[in-house]
């Protein structure tokens, strides 16, 4: 016989929606709070009243819209209902975002103890609805049905503050009271500080905007913990606002990626401390569909050494205890996505295929955001019941997860081929490194390959950094091509002009260093016709003395040991003709150089500026040429290569040594090493340039002691070289030193600008010593491989 019957639902089934489901104190409060920016609240006060005694209690008051008891009975009180899915919890004129809809939230109230008190009004009512509820008398038999149990509502006239916040005047809203706290001893302070971080979490942390909505922590029982600290700012503060000044605290900073998606495009771009790199747009029509019809919206930073070391400083938690890359569902954050250890975004299975190219959770910062109105966004981004597991598996969300991946490895493109590979930038919080030649290259690189990347469009490219570099650059001529591929393809007519002058120049000079050559192959082989007889002679001595072998191959042995050998009758021939060589080559230069400025003369165009420039680069000419004659005399190796790879520890100390000292009589120089190493390619001449600019400035400045100290950076591959003098020092204006055409004396001020562009070019720099001797100057040069 056909019958009907229907479900019946134990009491257990509080438990199943509530302790067993939240497990999670934290997340407990943060289901309440969210309920109440759902309910339009502005203002969320969260109150530890604590006095040691089985009466203590948390608060939760809010000034949303309240309920009727109406609505307590047909919403409140109707479990799995949400009236925000119907549309029934809509205020006039409001975007209905919510944070929650599945009608559990408040069952939290169980996880955090066994008496709730609640207290509800609406702004058109005069009366106060109050429900009291005892979770135990769920718990007393499985056999009860859930719906037979009683719950108490009355009505008050006023609302029941804590004793210790009387000052506060609903109009409409809801107070929580919960009591006999299921875990009382453990709300410690340090737990309240932990919740009242993860509270600043909740709400878009990344904004950069004021909030709208306030949350306040009152803990009474703290109050004098409070005073004592002074400084409410004090990440150890409880009493206030729930802040979070992460925005701030990053905000030029940090390498960034902010990415959204707009008209069926991903749009990137990528800021570095402040400075903006590039700009792009990418189709993504076939490759994420699911997420067309909704906010995307993406903050990822990467903080460097010293980023981390500030985010320590200001928010008195290390930043990969604070989380990762967060995500926020309708303003809200979903938990436990960016928690430290979690993984939703799998970079840390990545990271462990390549330490070297991929980014891991523990460098990152960040949130991604994504919004909805529709059913459909709910259903495709859900929130699983129990509110620590973060979203329910769907292809929406495996189409964000590859969407956020993509992002992440156009971040990764940048750190792996531009920051990382430069050491020296991990303690730098400005973008001043990658003005460098060496960097400035990678950089062109880079755009030169998202510019050739189909359905890439490259709409913005830094214009500072996107530039001609030095024609004296390594590599020039492969720059150069990829500068004209960026141009090409984007249309840039003014990068065009300028490669076209860059290119004129470099014709200029490869016509003028041809007939250098030529001169100099010319003089090679009348010298060679005149000295035929006498190397036919020193052959003829060499093998009737077979008794001076030994000695020399001691002496070549010496040679291999020494950069540098004291001036000799016998110098190599062949060594000698490279610098006659390298000495023709840069007269040459400076000759082509000359003739250019006598042309420039004659234009309209010709200014005071532009003279100034080419004079400088003929005198940077002529300090080569200078540099050359001292090698000359002294050095024991070949310079047509130009570079050379060995120990810059051993060549500056010999320089010192063998050549400095050898041109100068009226200063005292000394360089002391503590047996550090570091093998690098490096141009002898240029790093000759450096040292001799730096003994002029000192005997500028009257000094009369100069030294150099060699030793080892702690924590990686690098040395440290302290300059000082015993001259007159330096002014306050210190900043500038570097700059061109400032000085200390009364000379060119061209030296410390030569020698920081000449550092520059192997990743080393330069700085003014932060202790500076009682009479002298002081600097810094730090140099890693």
């Amino acid at each position: 016989m056909l019958t009907i019957t229907n479900f019946r639902i134990s009491s257990e089934l509080k438990n199943v929606i509530g302790r067993d489901l939240i497990t999670d104190d934290f997340v407990a409060i943060f289901e309440l709070v969210k309920n109440s920016f759902d309910a339009h609240a502005t203002d969320v006060k969260i109150v530890f009243d604590f006095n040691d005694t089985p009466e203590d209690a948390i608060y939760i008051i809010d000034n949303g819209k309240g309920m009727s008891a109406d609505d307590i009975k047909n919403k409140w009180l109707f479990v799995a209902y949400s009236a925000k899915k119907d549309g029934s919890e809509d205020a006039a004129g409001v975007v209905p975002h919510y944070a929650g809809n599945k009608g559990v939230g408040r069952f939290s109230c169980d996880r955090l103890g066994r008496f709730l008190h609640m207290e509800a009004k609406t702004v058109h009512s005069s009366a106060i609805n109050t429900v009291d509820i005892d979770w135990g008398d769920f718990e007393q038999s499985a056999k009860k049905e859930f719906g037979a149990i009683p719950v108490t509502c009355d009505i008050a006239q006023k609302f029941s503050y804590p004793k210790c916040v009387q000052e506060i005047n609903l109009s409409q809203g809801v107070i929580l009271k919960i009591s006999s706290l299921r875990d009382l001893g453990h709300w410690s302070k340090k737990k309240i500080l932990e919740l009242k971080r993860a509270l600043g979490k909740l709400i878009d942390p990344f904004n950069g905007q004021i909030s709208k909505r306030r949350i306040e922590i009152i803990s009474p029982r703290d109050l004098e913990d409070d005073r004592a600290l002074l400084d409410k700012d004090s990440p150890e503060f409880i009493n206030g606002d729930v802040e979070n000044r992460l925005y701030e605290l990053l905000e030029n900073k940090t390498t960034a990626l902010k990415a959204r998606i707009e008209q069926n495009f991903l749009k990137i771009e990528l800021i570095d401390r402040g400075m903006v790199i590039y700009k792009t747009e990418e189709e993504i029509v076939d490759d994420f569909p699911e997420l067309l019809n909704i906010s995307f919206d993406a903050v990822i930073s990467f903080l460097n050494r010293i980023a981390k070391a500030t985010f320590t400083k200001k928010m008195g938690v290390h930043s990969v205890d604070y989380g990762s890359l967060f995500l926020i569902r309708n303003e809200f954050r979903v938990f436990p996505i960016g928690e430290k250890d979690d993984d939703f975004w799998g970079l840390d299975r990545r990271k462990q295929q390549g330490y070297k190219r991929f980014i891991g959770t523990r460098e990152l910062l960040g949130r991604i955001s994504i919004q909805g109105e529709d059913e459909s966004f709910n259903e495709r981004f859900k929130e699983a019941s129990s509110r620590n597991q973060g979203l329910i598996k769907t292809k929406a969300v495996d189409a964000l997860q590859e969407c956020v991946l993509r992002c992440i490895r156009k971040l990764e493109a940048y750190l792996t081929t531009v920051i990382w590979l430069d050491e020296l930038d991990k303690d730098e919080d400005t973008p001043n490194r990658l003005s460098l030649e060496n960097n400035k290259r990678k950089i062109i690189d880079l755009i030169k390959k998202l510019s050739l990347t189909p359905k890439i469009s490259v709409t913005y490219y830094n214009k500072d950094l996107i530039s001609i570099l030095s024609d004296k650059s390594e590599d020039f001529q492969e720059t150069l091509n990829n500068l004209k591929l960026i141009a090409e393809k984007n249309n840039d007519k003014v990068l065009e002009v300028e490669i076209a002058k860059a290119e004129k120049k470099l014709q200029q000079q490869q016509r003028a260093l041809a007939d250098a050559k030529k001169i100099a192959q010319a003089e090679a082989e009348a010298r060679q016709k005149a000295e035929t007889v006498a190397e036919e002679a020193v052959r003829n001595a060499r093998k009737a003395n077979e008794q001076k072998e030994s000695a020399e191959k001691n002496l070549e042995e010496e040679q291999k040991r020494n950069l540098f050998l004291t001036a000799s009758a016998d110098r190599d021939k062949e060594i000698l003709e490279g610098f006659l060589h390298q000495i023709t080559m840069s007269s040459a230069n400076a000759k082509v150089g000359m003739e250019n400025a006598l042309i420039s003369l004659q234009s309209r165009e010709f200014t005071q500026d532009k003279m100034r420039d080419i004079l400088i680069e003929q005198l940077e000419v002529l300090e080569n040429i200078c540099t050359l004659s001292k090698f000359g005399t002294f050095a024991n190796f070949r310079l047509n290569s130009g570079k050379i790879k060995d120990d810059i520890c051993v060549f500056v100390e010999q320089y010192i040594q063998k050549v400095s000292k050898g041109f100068e009589s009226m200063l005292e120089l000394d360089c002391i090493r503590d047996g550090s190493k570091l093998i690098i390619e490096f141009n002898p001449m240029e790093i000759g340039m450096v040292i001799d600019n730096l003994i002029s400035n000192s005997k500028k400045a009257r000094a009369t002691k100069f030294s150099i100290n060699i030793t080892g950076m702690s924590g990686s591959k690098g040395v440290l070289l302290e300059i000082t003098d015993n001259g007159s020092g330096i002014t306050e204006d210190y900043q500038r030193i570097f700059e061109r055409g400032f000085t200390r004396t009364n000379g060119s001020g061209i030296g410390l600008f030569f020698c920081k562009k000449i550092l520059d070019k192997i990743g080393a720099d330069i700085n003014v010593a932060d202790s500076q001797p009682t009479h002298g100057a002081r600097f810094i040069i730090r140099i890693v491989q």
